[in-house]
């Protein structure tokens, strides 16, 4: 076989394994490209994706990149009461433009606003309830024992009764010459 031979079957070579490779790309980018568009199919997804680097998993505010060196930390995403609404002007606008951190940007330049929406949905299941706040019982009028601290009365004169006899024994030791202590 002449050179020219040679190198002909070296490029051809060259030219199928170059297509198979570009063919075994093509098919990963697109493999790649359908598991995230099925990862951001779902607000966990959204959420996972954006927002947990900071917020963490469960929106505490503790998430497993930067959120013990940010000055201020990632917001406690639970106790937050904004309603939807608020949370989605937040989000799309980023949190620099309502006088919070600069380091939570505006993600409605990359986040289509029906997942925004998503977004804010999920970020409302991620609140507990509002502690309840139990009433005082009602007392019946003229009850007195209720609404006078018996208890508490009851120590302040006990302290009253200790102060009294440390202040008693330092007089006597007073008045002891310096030999008979």
């Amino acid at each position: 076989m002449n050179m020219l031979a040679k190198f002909a079957c070296v490029m051809g070579l060259a030219l199928v394994t170059t297509a198979s490779a570009a063919a075994e790309t093509a098919a990963f980018v697109n493999r790649r490209d359908q598991a995230r568009q099925a990862f951001l199919a779902t607000p966990e997804g959204i959420y996972d994706h954006y927002c947990a680097h900071c917020h963490g998993d469960d929106g505490l505010g503790a998430g497993r990149l930067w959120s013990f060196e940010l000055s201020p930390g990632a917001s406690d995403l639970t106790a937050s009461r904004l309603d939807e609404s608020e949370l989605l002007r937040f989000i799309d606008g980023g949190s620099a433009r309502y006088g919070r951190s600069a380091l939570c940007p505006p993600w409605g330049l990359t986040i289509s606003p029906a997942n925004l929406e998503r977004l804010a949905r999920h970020l409302v299941s991620l609140r507990t309830p509002a502690p309840v706040v139990a009433k005082p019982a009602e007392r019946a009028p003229g009850e007195i024992g209720a609404l006078f601290p018996w208890r508490m009365f009851a120590l302040i004169l006990a302290e009253f009764a200790v102060i009294a006899v440390i202040i008693r024994r330092w007089q006597i030791r007073a008045t002891q010459p310096e030999g008979k202590l």
